[in-house]
Parts: structure tokens; sequence; C-alpha cells
């Protein structure tokens, strides 16, 4: 299995004047723009991640739970696992913006998960 999560928006977007508590939620300046994958998988697999516009990273997870980072891109987030002779793949619903999320700030995290 393998499971993502990330902000939906970069930690450099600008609601001051839309957001309607008026500044960047407390603890912002702590963030940083990575995307966040962990594989479970009993013998190790291989992953791929593509965050937005950046270059693919593939990582080599190896037995257990292993968590990775990877640098946030804007755009599209999609995600290739490959364990024990099984392929998935999936695209998130919720793309990285530089803009304000619906004139707010938008700190919370979106997740999904590729299971074989």
């Amino acid at each position: 299995m393998l499971v993502y999560w990330y902000r939906p928006t970069l930690k450099s977007a600008s609601c001051d004047s839309t957001d309607n508590c008026g500044s960047k939620p407390d603890g912002w300046d702590m963030v940083a723009d990575e995307v966040f994958v962990a594989t479970m998988t009993k013998n190790g697999g291989t992953f791929t991640a593509t965050s937005g516009s950046n270059a693919a990273v593939t990582h080599e997870a190896g037995p257990g739970v292993q968590i990775f980072r990877v640098p946030m891109g804007v755009g599209a987030q999609d995600f290739t696992f490959t364990a024990a002779g099984q392929s998935g793949h999936g695209t998130s619903s919720v793309p990285i913006s530089a803009e304000c999320w619906n004139g707010v700030y938008n700190f919370n995290y979106h997740s999904g998960s590729i299971k074989l």
C-alpha cells in the first residue's frame, strides 16, 4: 500500500486581503513545501511521484513502513507504485496551487492511497 498527503497550496500563497481571518495560520513558517509518501509492504517496492511540473522522483522502499518526502510542485499529483509483482497508479483529485483556495489559506492536508 502507498499513502500520500500534502497541502493543496504552497506556503508562499498570499491571501491576507481575502482570508476571513486576515493572516496565515499559526505555524505556517514551519511547514515545508513537500509531498509526503508512506509505503507499507512485506518485501519492499518502488514508487514514482510526479508533483506538478517537477521531474518525477523514484524511490526504492524497503520492507515494512517507509516514509519519504518529495519536493512539492504546482499542478496535478501523480503516483505509481509497484510491489510484489503488482502495480498501481493514481492521480490525486486535488492539484497543488500557488494561489489562495477560494480566497482563504488552506493548510489542511489532502490524502489518498494506492492499494495493490
